[in-house]
């Protein structure tokens, strides 16, 4: 889990994004001391989820089932389980989410991954 400086989500005191900054669902999890993150939160999921899920970015329709499986995990084999996921199948090096197929090797965007269409 070297690439995850924070398992605490966002109001753990590791640097955020400037747009992450005044973000609704972080200002929600402020209001709410017992609440780390929001796989954690009855409420899930609310409208500020939903709302961020309806913007049209591909990846943005992995955040209830990522939520749900940070919930029924834990967030640390959680990322174990998304590190292992983001992998080339063929050579194993990490792929971003619009990546077509891998930079090193070429293999084509596995079927794990959401689609891009």
């Amino acid at each position: 889990m070297d690439g995850w400086p924070s398992l605490r989500g966002c109001l753990g005191g590791g640097e955020i994004a400037a747009h992450c900054r005044e973000c609704c669902i972080k200002v929600c999890a402020a209001n709410r001391p017992s609440v780390i993150r929001c796989s954690e939160c009855e409420e899930l999921p609310c409208y500020r989820i939903t709302d961020m899920i309806d913007t049209g970015l591909l990846h943005r329709a992995e955040y209830m089932t990522n939520l749900g499986k940070i919930r029924a995990m834990g967030v640390e084999d959680w990322v174990e389980y998304e590190e292992e996921r983001w992998r080339c199948l063929r050579c194993g090096l990490p792929m971003s989410w619009y990546d077509t197929e891998c930079a090193r090797c070429g293999e084509a965007r596995s079927e794990r991954l959401f689609p891009l269409t």
